[in-house]
């Protein structure tokens, strides 16, 4: 069914049409004016595109066909001539004759960019499951295919190439107080998810300072990469001032309000929601011991 009133259109033409295939398609008589080419997107789902086709005679707009752009194949085939197949069977043929060359030439301009977004998350799903099945000709394929997009991707590895669960030995340290502290993990969270995880001990992300193995840490990278792997595995969080951080009590209170209604708090590894402790509540500095 057309959903075309949940969309925005990106663009509509009138076109004249050619339609060879199983399905019939109830098209306008010779006064093909009335037809109507349109390309519409969702806006709440990325790389959702919907091609449709609109009789707009008699004062009216009905929806003749819709397809989703990802279930078709588009090709320019003169000036003001454009092909679409679907590439399911029974694989309808549509072509579309444009009224001149502009507007033929500024449709393919949008149709033909929506078609890369639209086949964009495909590939990368496509990707992910050739890397998987070990398909290495398939993996190159959709590479290149992405590449030649110039496609803006992030590379992480599946929950399930890591265990369950890790216990994660953590020694706290500010300018005046240590503490050591032992909190569940995943070797896939991310430095970030981390550091989240710490708001629930009253600590705000930007006063944290994570260093494993003798590397400072950055948030985009998992804790595995940095060589967590097992129960007992040792991290270092320096927490700064919040003056050096530039955070002010009231930034604090709403980045942490805004925390809590955005993403549930792992639960079990700190106090109470209404029990959150400031910067400076560490225990006195642990005695150091030979490593």
């Amino acid at each position: 069914a057309p959903t075309a009133c949940c969309s925005t259109v990106l663009m509509s033409v009138r076109v004249s049409v050619c339609h060879s295939g199983i399905r019939p398609l109830y098209l306008p008589g010779a006064g093909s004016e009335a037809l109507r080419l349109q390309l519409s997107m969702d806006p709440t789902r990325a790389g959702e595109f919907r091609l449709a086709l609109r009789d707009t005679s008699g004062n009216r707009s009905v929806f003749i066909a819709e397809f989703d752009l990802r279930a078709v194949q588009y090709e320019v085939k003169s000036s003001r001539c454009h092909e679409m197949r679907l590439v399911a069977p029974p694989n309808d043929c549509i072509r579309f004759n444009f009224r001149c060359d502009r507007e033929a030439e500024e449709w393919a301009t949008v149709v033909m960019s929506s078609l890369r977004e639209a086949h964009r998350e495909e590939l990368c799903l496509e990707l992910a499951r050739a890397i998987e099945a070990g398909d290495t000709q398939a993996a190159s394929q959709h590479a290149s295919a992405l590449a030649r997009q110039k496609a803006v991707l992030t590379i992480q590895l599946s929950e399930k190439n890591y265990a369950d669960g890790e216990i994660l030995c953590v020694v706290v340290e500010d300018v005046s107080s240590s503490c050591c502290v032992t909190v569940k993990v995943f070797p896939y969270m991310t430095v970030a998810a981390l550091k989240q995880q710490f708001l629930e001990y009253g600590f705000h992300p930007r006063v944290q300072r994570w260093v494993i193995g003798q590397c400072l840490c950055t948030e985009p990278r998992s804790l595995a990469s940095y060589g967590v792997q097992k129960d007992g595995d040792t991290a270092y969080l320096y927490l700064i001032s919040a003056r050096q951080a530039r955070i002010t009590r009231q930034l604090f209170q709403q980045d942490l309000e805004s925390a809590l209604l955005a993403t549930p708090l792992p639960p079990g590894n700190g106090p109470t929601s209404q029990d959150w402790r400031g910067y400076n509540t560490l225990p006195s500095r642990l005695p150091h011991t030979n490593q």
